[in-house]
């Protein structure tokens, strides 16, 4: 799975067969970790990586949004797109999740 899609073929076999498929963006929180020191640029700790099984199917590694707080497994989690700038300044929209309301 990408975002933004991306159409350099598939990572794992190189295949070129990647499709598009529209995902509901809701599923249940398997996992997360806060992330308190971080040597990388352009990512500034603290961040909460989740592990997310989406209601479609697929698992989704990605960050939680910087207000999801006190993440516990199972709490039903809903996608948003969450602006921020990349390396070069520019402002980028980056997928995330945050708990449902």
């Amino acid at each position: 799975m990408f975002f933004p899609l991306q159409t350099f073929g598939c990572e794992r076999c190189g295949g070129s067969d990647l499709q598009p498929k529209t995902l509901s963006g809701a599923g249940k929180l398997l996992a997360s970790a806060r992330v308190h020191l971080h040597p990388g640029k352009g990512r500034e700790a603290p961040f909460t990586v989740v592990a997310v099984q989406l209601d479609d199917g697929p698992i989704v590694r990605t960050l939680a949004d910087d207000n999801a707080d006190g993440l516990q497994p199972g709490a039903r989690m809903v996608t948003v797109l969450t602006p921020v700038m990349d390396l070069e300044g520019a402002a980028r929209l980056d997928l995330r999740f945050t708990p449902e309301a």
